[in-house]
């Protein structure tokens, strides 16, 4: 019986409507599953009442020569296109990654619904997982255990980041967080004493479990909704093209912080200029800038310029 209420509902969100006997039709070609019409009209009845219960509607709709049929899935229509357009628009995601989402999400429509939405195609330049990095990262915060990984690093090719290995990193995570639509993760690192760390989680690769190692909490030292608040404010501002020159050492901070589309030239004594177009320019990369300090020097906008100058003078003022 359960597996033909499975089977039931299965086709019919896959075809805009179908007739009993089509329905008994579909089930012994596909499924090798006998039944007559007698078993559907009880079938669809267990169903609708199932959904009734959940949704406060029938889930299967009939009409007289016309049949069964879907017209919404679990979703409203403007939840599912929202759900859509949030996986194929992230950037993070890699192809597979949104491939699955969408094929799960659509288990959860109709065909007729589908057909009313815009399905935009699916594209990504990731190759690795995000959803992976999240779940294992979400297991070893629920369950207070270090994870490893290797953090991106870089190389300059054609005025461009190349993306190359990087050393391992142990941490002990403690928040996940979302901003400009990336997810970051809060967390302790071994080498960095007595501080919070940020990394970016679709720049982490081959995140693992150590539960092997000591985990660290430090979150008592530090009041992680300022911390978030302070993160988080890099949303607002008006966009414009961010220059600077920073020092080699940045450039994985850099990059992480722009993405990989930023450009560069080589400039000499191990310095480059970076270019970053249509950057919105907030409170928050101003604070970003400064906290790099001297191996970082804005160029343009000449606003950001003036405004980090008049800080650094006011600053200095309080020690003269």
């Amino acid at each position: 019986m359960g597996n033909k209420i499975y089977y039931l509902l299965k086709i019919l969100i896959e075809h805009h409507h179908l007739t009993s006997y089509q329905i008994i039709q579909i089930l012994e070609s596909d499924y090798s599953l006998t039944s007559n019409k007698k078993e559907i009209i009880k079938l669809v009845k267990i169903i609708n009442d199932f959904f009734l219960l959940l949704m406060q509607k029938k889930y299967i709709l009939s009409k007289k020569s016309y049949g069964y049929y879907v017209i919404e899935g679990f979703f409203e229509d403007g939840q599912i296109q929202l759900l859509l357009d949030s996986v194929i628009f992230n950037k993070d995601a890699s192809y597979q990654d949104k491939k699955l989402l969408i094929d799960k999400i659509r288990q959860l429509s109709s065909l007729i619904q589908l057909n009313r939405l815009t399905v935009n195609h699916v594209e990504s330049s990731q190759n690795h997982s995000l959803l992976l990095n999240l779940s294992n990262i979400i297991h070893a915060i629920d369950q207070n255990k270090n994870i490893s990984f290797k953090y991106v690093d870089y190389k300059i090719e054609n005025h461009h980041p190349i993306e190359v290995s990087s050393k391992d990193y142990l941490v002990s995570p403690y928040k996940i967080i979302i901003d400009n639509n990336h997810y970051y993760l809060i967390g302790y690192y071994h080498k960095r004493k007595d501080m919070l760390s940020t990394y970016r989680i679709d720049r982490m690769r081959r995140v693992m479990s150590a539960s092997r190692s000591h985990y660290i909490d430090i979150t008592e030292q530090y009041d992680l909704d300022e911390y978030i608040k302070s993160f988080n404010m890099f949303i607002n501002g008006k966009e414009t093209d961010f220059v600077f020159i920073f020092h080699e050492s940045l450039m994985r901070e850099t990059v992480s912080r722009f993405g990989e589309s930023i450009n560069l030239t080589k400039l000499k004594d191990h310095y480059y200029k970076a270019i970053v177009s249509d950057l919105k320019i907030t409170a928050g990369l101003k604070f970003w800038a400064m906290m790099m300090g001297s191996k970082l020097q804005v160029i343009a906008p000449d606003s950001l310029r003036e405004d980090i100058v008049r800080e650094l003078k006011e600053s200095i003022a309080h020690y003269e």
